[in-house]
Formats: C-alpha cells, sequence, structure tokens
C-alpha cells in the first residue's frame, strides 16, 4: 500500500463525530460552521488502525459499535496495510462483536436493532 500523510487528531476527531462517534474532544480547530463532507470509510479506518494516538485506535471499536455495517469494509481495508495495523483493525472488530455480545440489551435501547 502507498503510504499516505496521517490526519492529526482534530481531522480524525471531526471524522468520528461524523459518524456518530463524539467521545473524543476537544477544540480541533477544523469546524468553521460549513458542512463538510464525512471522510471514505475506508480511509477512516486506515488512519485510525495506523495512528500513533491509542485514543484514536481504541475509537474502533466504538465506530463499529455505531456502524456495524463497516465490517465487510474492515476486512478488506485490513488486507491492505501493514501487520502490525491490520491486527489493530481486526482487533478492534473482534472486540466490538464480544462487546455486542456482552452489552445487547442496552445497545438495542440506545441504537435499536
Amino acid at each position: 500500500m502507498q503510504q499516505r500523510h496521517q490526519p492529526d487528531w482534530p481531522v480524525l476527531v471531526e471524522a468520528l463525530g461524523a459518524y456518530g462517534v463524539r467521545y473524543l474532544s476537544g477544540d480541533t480547530g477544523v469546524s468553521d460552521g460549513s458542512t463538510t463532507m464525512p471522510m471514505n470509510p475506508q480511509d477512516l479506518l486506515t488512519y485510525l488502525a495506523q495512528s500513533p494516538e491509542p485514543h484514536l485506535r481504541q475509537a474502533l471499536a466504538a465506530l463499529f459499535l455505531v456502524h456495524p455495517e463497516l465490517a465487510p469494509i474492515a476486512t478488506q481495508v485490513a488486507g491492505t496495510l501493514p501487520p502490525t495495523s491490520g491486527n489493530v483493525l481486526i482487533g478492534s472488530y473482534v472486540a466490538t462483536v464480544y462487546l455486542q455480545r456482552l452489552w445487547r440489551i442496552r445497545l438495542r435501547r440506545y441504537l435499536g436493532d
């Protein structure tokens, strides 16, 4: 895979927020009140899995909880990443599956089926 520029914290926090993951905060300085298109899911998964920031890597699990439809994309993206980053992505997905089972009743209450 060709190495791409890793976005910084504010850009990724803003992208996560666009996908409904809003527990990471800080003055991102990115949002100027204009509506921006959310980052495409392949790029977001790639950037999060390769992030040097542990909080951003851990946000993968929250992203999968809110958007389980990203699972097929995650397996495709994991195959394009270096082994360490691919393992982060797949590990986050597996953790999310177990979290979904453990917290099924509460997740259903807040997020629906």
